[in-house]
């Protein structure tokens, strides 16, 4: 899994908490190795997660969505709860999870609706029973929203709403622009004109976050062994 950092058996995406929610975090990782994104976002009682932080979790995430898009696949079920939460130096990286309902793309491109989660489910897949790449993709804004707000997009008549009123998730002033731009983006209601993943990695609320990444990374000495005589040495090599 380390070929693909932002893929795994089950689909998630996320980093570094406020201070009073990182302490909790940090004890309940150091027990347990990882945690759930719904579990961090609970923990903001309501408040959200501070939008840098939400800038690389969503990074992260769309790296995901790339992959298993490119692969020919539709995760069919992303939200908060199928986001892992996984240790990485002195930070969370966030991983896509819970691949349970994923299916192959239909050439035709009008696959038919198997299953999900209604506060995530796009329109298309409510009106019209389709749910494709584009679907991930309503469903990735649904859970950027949730992590800004620490709030659901959506009330429990969503389905009525969208349906019959051409509802879309309300999106906060109090936002910053390119978090508002973002998440424009994603809710497109028809899906031909969303965005895909690998546009949204150009959309300015995550694209800054690149550079900052390439600055993070640190080269490890990676030993390898070699034969000197009849002696073995272990001589370190940068990594690439």
């Amino acid at each position: 899994m380390d070929k693909y950092p932002s893929t795994q058996f089950n689909l998630s995406s996320f980093q570094e908490m406020p201070s009073a929610v990182t302490l909790r975090i940090r004890e309940y990782l150091r027990k347990r190795g990882h945690m759930w994104c719904m579990t961090v976002i609970n923990s903001c009682r309501g408040k959200g997660l501070p939008e840098e932080e939400v800038r690389r979790y969503t990074r992260s995430i769309i790296k995901g969505l790339i992959h298993i898009h490119k692969n020919q696949y539709i995760h069919c079920d992303l939200k908060p709860a199928n986001i892992l939460l996984l240790p990485r130096n002195s930070r969370f990286e966030a991983k896509i999870g819970d691949l349970g309902l994923a299916r192959r793309m239909s050439k035709t491109k009008q696959g038919y609706c198997l299953g999900g989660t209604l506060m995530c489910m796009a329109p298309e897949m409510l009106i019209d029973n389709v749910q494709e790449s584009p679907s991930d993709i309503w469903a990735l804004g649904c859970v950027v929203l949730e992590m800004l707000t620490g709030n659901r997009p959506w009330w429990d008549g969503i389905g009525k709403y969208i349906i019959e009123k051409d509802g879309m998730p309300m999106i906060p002033k109090g936002l910053s622009e390119e978090a508002r731009g973002f998440l424009r983006s994603c809710f497109v209601r028809k899906p031909e004109f969303r965005f895909t993943a690998e546009m949204l990695m150009f959309v300015p609320f995550v694209a800054a976050v690149a550079a900052e990444e390439e600055e993070d990374l640190v080269t490890a000495p990676i030993f390898v062994e070699k034969r000197r005589s009849s002696k073995r040495q272990r001589t370190p090599i940068q990594a690439v």
